[in-house]
């Protein structure tokens, strides 16, 4: 079977999100591009939630520098606590397992290579529970007043929204579902670690506004 390249990632990743979003279903799920993962202008290629579950993944894509996407997913999960996979169109070993190789390899988009890569997605294994990150957390709530956006997904004109309009919309939200007696101890307690105390303030204050 011949080699399927692409020109750029961003090709790329518009080929395949379809392919890992149909191993996913009938699991209601969402898909989320270019999400920010620091306070910088720095963004992850696309977040996977399975609200059914509350758990989720990031995943980075690459055409063909390996060093670079576990550069990329290592820095991923550092800055968020969320497990990451990097999808590589490149020849890669697929092997049964994540531990110790969080890249899957599409060269061909044989049938094996995207029955693996279904696997890999309809497996609740290697995901990311609300529960075990204030990323995580902070994610899920944003999440909820956003629709899922794989047709954008890693192309030219996906949003890259910065963080904290994230922990704003995730604050509004958890507002909404405290029926409006939310409190800094609790945003601060849900949403730990991600904004120091005064800038929380100030993001929930500009948050419960709107």
């Amino acid at each position: 079977m011949s080699k399927k390249r692409f020109k750029t990632e961003n090709e790329f990743a518009l080929y395949t999100i379809p392919l890992i979003l149909g191993g996913i279903i009938p699991t209601e799920y969402k898909a989320i591009a270019e999400v920010p993962r620091s306070s910088h202008s720095d963004h992850a290629d696309l977040l996977v939630i399975k609200p059914k579950y509350k758990i989720m993944r990031f995943v980075e894509f690459k055409l063909s520098d390996k060093k670079k996407l576990n550069a990329q997913i290592k820095r991923t999960e550092r800055n968020t606590g969320i497990k990451t996979i990097g999808i590589i169109n490149r020849e890669h070993e697929n092997n049964k397992t994540l531990y110790g190789d969080q890249i899957i390899g599409l060269n061909t988009f044989s049938d094996q290579e995207v029955d693996w890569l279904c696997t890999i997605f309809s497996s609740n294994y290697y995901w990311t529970s609300i529960y075990d990150s204030a990323y995580a957390m902070m994610y899920w709530y944003a999440s909820l007043s956003m629709d899922t956006e794989f047709n954008n997904a890693g192309a030219k004109n996906a949003d890259c929204e910065t963080l904290y309009i994230y922990f704003r919309r995730a604050v509004k939200n958890l507002n909404y579902m405290l029926k409006g007696n939310i409190h800094i101890d609790i945003v601060m307690g849900m949403f730990r670690g991600i904004y120091a105390l005064s800038s929380a303030q100030k993001h929930m204050t500009a948050a419960l506004k709107k």
